[in-house]
């Protein structure tokens, strides 16, 4: 009987040194993979910077444009910044033109909300919009919000697309983008 007690105390033990040693190996691995997937590279054009997630590609735009970026592996998530050269009409005014511009050349593109803000002690405008994209192979129900801050002589517009359904994963890197981005003196 005190054989079996002890054999039974021992395998007791072996099972709790594996669960403990399992459990650790999941917590570094699962750091690790966070650590690698929070890197971000500081992106600087036309004296407009931003933490850009690390594997992910950049484009230049053109016009107000300033870029454009997302993840090769998930191509449907983007982010974009532009910098607006209006400053006599009201954050509203401006995303107002900029929708109805969109509404013109997007597949049933409509707004879903629409409303001023206040993001880090700094006003602004924030546009929520829903369109149908048919650029990869069948229609895709594509989900964005664009943030407007007034910056020096510009506004600048920070905005992410993502198809519908991954919209709220996408929603709080893009927050990380969001905070990252400034203009500097000249921009």
């Amino acid at each position: 009987m005190a054989t079996r007690t002890r054999r039974s105390a021992r395998e007791q033990l072996s099972t709790l040194g594996v669960v403990i040693v399992t459990s650790v190996a999941l917590l570094v691995g699962w750091g690790v993979k966070t650590s690698l997937e929070n890197r971000t590279r500081l992106i600087t054009r036309d004296n407009v910077s931003a933490a850009v997630p690390d594997r992910w590609l950049v484009q230049d735009g053109i016009g107000d444009l300033i870029l454009t970026t997302w993840d090769p592996l998930s191509p449907e998530v983007r982010y974009n910044i532009s910098l607006v050269s209006d400053t006599d009409s009201t954050l509203a005014e401006i995303a107002a033109v900029r929708s109805n511009s969109r509404a013109q050349v997007l597949n049933s593109y409509s707004v879903a909300e629409e409303t001023p803000i206040e993001r880090g002690g700094q006003e602004g405008y924030k546009v929520t919009f829903v369109y149908v994209s048919l650029e990869t192979g069948g229609p895709t129900i594509v989900k964005g919000v664009e943030y407007y801050f007034t910056q020096q002589e510009h506004v600048l517009v920070i905005s992410l697309e993502s198809d519908a359904d991954g919209f709220d994963t996408a929603l709080a890197p893009f927050q990380r983008f969001l905070d990252s981005v400034s203009v500097t003196e000249g921009g």
